[in-house]
């Protein structure tokens, strides 16, 4: 004989409710994991790492599409110029600088890629940046793409996303990052 599971609306709702918070707290996760820079790597954290990603990555996706791109290329050289303690740097059509000074400072080895036809980041620009930087000692490797513009990488860039140039700029990426993070 079995019995009949009886729910009623504050069980449904206690559960929604508690359902609703580890979400939340998933997010939280995730958004606490896109700061870290440098993350070693482990079997374990890995798998961990990955589900927060497949479970959270659908629902800010939708926010990702809505959301304007905050111009975040030149934070990137801007953290490495401020943090000496980084592993590798990754610019993708941010601002650049030549001074002598702030080369200095930066610790890292560069990738960058950018679009010919930037108008913010003219080609003169890059290759002005790669020539510092080489002065200097620093280790670089920037690549400058014909026919691609500004955020070209970015497919949300209705006429601006080049499918080719972003597909090897992508793998440009994971090599660089792969070389950088290796575990010493």
């Amino acid at each position: 004989m079995s019995l009949p599971l009886a729910l009623d609306r504050a069980d449904v709702a206690d559960y929604l409710s508690a359902l609703f918070l580890v979400y939340l707290i998933l997010i939280f996760i995730r958004i606490l994991l896109s700061w870290i820079p440098r993350m070693p790597y482990n079997p374990a954290l890995s798998a961990v790492v990955n589900f927060v990603h497949e479970v959270t990555d659908p629902y800010l996706n939708i926010f990702r599409r809505v959301l304007p791109s905050v111009g975040g290329g030149g934070f990137a050289l801007d953290l490495t110029i401020a943090e000496p303690r980084l592993a590798a740097s990754v610019i993708n059509y941010g601002h650049l600088v030549t001074d002598p000074a702030a080369i200095a400072k930066i610790g890292t080895p560069i990738l960058g890629n950018f679009g010919a036809q930037d108008r913010g980041i003219p080609p003169a620009d890059v290759r002005a940046f790669d020539q510092a930087l080489k002065k200097a000692g620093k280790s670089s490797d920037l690549k400058i793409y014909a026919g691609a513009g500004h955020a070209f990488m970015n497919p949300n860039n209705k006429g601006g996303y080049r499918t080719t140039a972003a597909e090897d700029a992508w793998g440009r990426i994971d090599q660089f990052l792969a070389r950088a993070l290796r575990p010493s």
